[in-house]
């Protein structure tokens, strides 16, 4: 409700007056960067479980790390899309997309996945 509410208010300014968009090109570039990093480390240590290099304790941190990958992914792919619309603030799905992020990092190092 909070973020129609929002939403509304921006379109009824954006509408009086010339509003720019808040969110940088430069901060999803980071965002961007920030998850390939994070899906980098993931893809070394699914590949090391999965070559058996770990042991079968991995199997279950693989599939939790998985799964918590999918909000990041889906926050992100919005946060893009709002990106590239100048008559709407993304800086909410930007947030909620690196919080996911910090979140599935948290995950990651919980789990000592490195």
């Amino acid at each position: 409700m909070k973020r129609f509410l929002v939403l509304g208010l921006a379109l009824f300014l954006g509408a009086c007056t010339s509003w720019q968009n808040p969110v940088t090109q430069s901060r999803m570039d980071f965002l961007d960067s920030a998850w390939g990093a994070a899906l980098a480390v993931t893809n070394g240590y699914v590949d090391s479980c999965r070559n058996r290099l770990l042991p079968p304790s991995c199997r279950p941190i693989v599939q939790k790390i998985q799964v918590a990958a999918v909000p990041v992914q889906a926050a992100i792919v919005q946060a893009r899309a709002f990106a590239k619309n100048p008559s709407i603030s993304s800086t909410d799905l930007i947030t909620a997309a690196q919080g996911a992020l910090d979140n599935y990092k948290a995950l990651q190092a919980k789990y000592g996945v490195q």
